[in-house]
């Protein structure tokens, strides 16, 4: 009886139990077709990078001409980030970090919306700028001051071969004043 009181109160403690329902798994979200755009253009600024790179001063200087020509006759996104990323590859008279710094926030600040990855390359490349325009004003200051202290350095010369001169000079009339002093009186009769 013990055995079958025992029974019962498990059957009624597992028919009470429900088996919990599963949840279904949400699907994932396809990207939309303009990331998948961006990311191709972000791989594309990669290779161009990498093409730029390789090109000598003057290809250089040629491309940011006809970047600069592009721009100016269509103010595009794509023309846009062109011009600042090649301002910030040029060398020489053809470097403007402080346009490609102004064309990169224009770019990161107006990138639309459902342009994720163009925004984060543009925020990559404003923060490459203005980490290396940071950089070239400490060497710029550095420099001045190198100029300075080579200046300093320069007049401290100048004194001491002044100051080199009048001991000379010193010396020169302490030796005639003891050929004076040494002559006999006599002498001068």
């Amino acid at each position: 009886m013990r055995s079958l009181w025992l029974a019962a109160s498990v059957l009624m403690l597992l028919a009470g139990c429900e088996q919990m329902p599963v949840r279904p798994e949400p699907p994932v979200p396809c990207p939309p077709a303009s990331t998948a755009a961006v990311r191709s253009e972000v791989e594309d600024w990669l290779l161009f990078q990498e093409k730029t790179r390789k090109m000598s001063a003057a290809e250089v200087s040629r491309e940011l001409e006809s970047a600069r020509l592009a721009y100016q006759k269509e103010r595009s996104e794509s023309n846009r980030m062109r011009l600042a990323f090649l301002y910030l590859a040029a060398t020489g008279k053809g470097r403007d970090l402080d346009k490609a710094i102004g064309l990169l926030e224009s770019a990161q600040k107006e990138a639309r919306s459902d342009d994720p990855a163009r925004r984060a390359f543009a925020g990559l490349l404003l923060g490459l700028a203005v980490e290396i325009k940071r950089d070239e004003d400490l060497i710029e200051q550095d420099g001045q001051k190198l100029r300075d202290e080579q200046k300093r350095g320069d007049d401290l010369q100048q004194k001491l071969i002044d100051l080199q001169a009048k001991l000379e000079a010193l010396k020169a009339m302490e030796l005639r004043v003891r050929r004076i002093k040494a002559r006999p009186l006599d002498a001068n009769k």
